[in-house]
């Protein structure tokens, strides 16, 4: 929905070749060619591999309502911690929608597995084979951290390619 150039700053800062992918297996083998292109040509920008999806500006009538129903805040995500900016709660004119203002919710703090490297797997400081609950502990059936726990996760990709 947000379309491509959100990361046109990313690749420009860090010269980091990216290319945004679908999820079946020959869209991720077309991605990694068009990576490994980027790379060889010494050409690092940002390319699209699912264009039957996303396209350069996004939906530009769903991202304009976005921003007026919601503005960023902080927010907790498993595996990275807080990150700033990265969720989104609903605006100030919406607030009469807000649920979360309107009702207290306790909601208890997750309990995260000390052994689970997930963060780091998000990060790409670490392959899922790095983890000792990898296809132990963590499985598919029974996922250990957010990597594991939907189909699209990195851990649950590599446990089922692999």
């Amino acid at each position: 929905m947000a379309g491509s150039t959100i990361f046109d700053d990313i690749s420009e800062k860090y010269g980091l070749p990216i290319v945004i992918t679908g999820f079946e297996p020959l869209d991720l083998l077309q991605s990694i060619y068009m990576l490994v292109k980027q790379i060889e040509n010494k050409t690092p920008k940002v390319e699209i591999q699912y264009k039957r999806v996303v396209s350069k500006f996004g939906n530009m009538k769903a991202l304009k309502i976005m921003n007026e129903v919601f503005t960023c805040r902080d927010d907790w995500w498993r595996g990275l911690g807080i990150l700033k900016n990265s969720g989104l709660k609903i605006s100030n004119k919406y607030l009469c929608f807000d649920a979360e203002s309107k009702i207290a919710v306790n909601v208890e703090p997750t309990f995260e597995e000390k052994a689970c490297i997930c963060g780091l797997i998000l990060k790409g400081a670490k392959k899922p084979s790095d983890c000792k609950l990898f296809g132990k502990k963590c499985t598919p059936d029974n996922p250990i951290g957010a990597c594991m726990v939907s189909n699209e996760g990195a851990c649950a990709a590599y446990f089922k390619y692999n």
